[in-house]
């Protein structure tokens, strides 16, 4: 390690760590959004210029890495079986 505390392969490597782990729990995990910014006081999230507050629904798309406000319909993961993304 190197004296900032950073992992001297970079922040890709703390991205791939988290993701792996996160895999392993059965869990989505999406990293590395610098535009979020978290108050722990007031219990709000800000990113794009609005603001959430706890208890907001958020949609994870873990295979591409989207994240949407509110609640979205599920579709099965064997839903596409067998098709090509482009």
């Amino acid at each position: 390690m190197r004296a900032s505390g950073r992992h001297p392969d970079g922040p890709r490597w703390y991205d791939q760590s988290c993701r792996t782990c996160a895999r392993g729990w059965g869990k989505c995990c999406i990293v590395g959004c610098g535009a979020l910014h978290i108050d722990a006081l007031t219990k709000t999230m800000t990113v794009g210029g609005k603001a959430y507050h706890e208890g907001d629904w958020f949609t994870l798309n873990g295979t591409r890495g989207y994240v949407y406000a509110g609640k979205l319909a599920m579709v099965s993961s064997t839903h596409n079986r067998g098709s090509s993304i482009s």
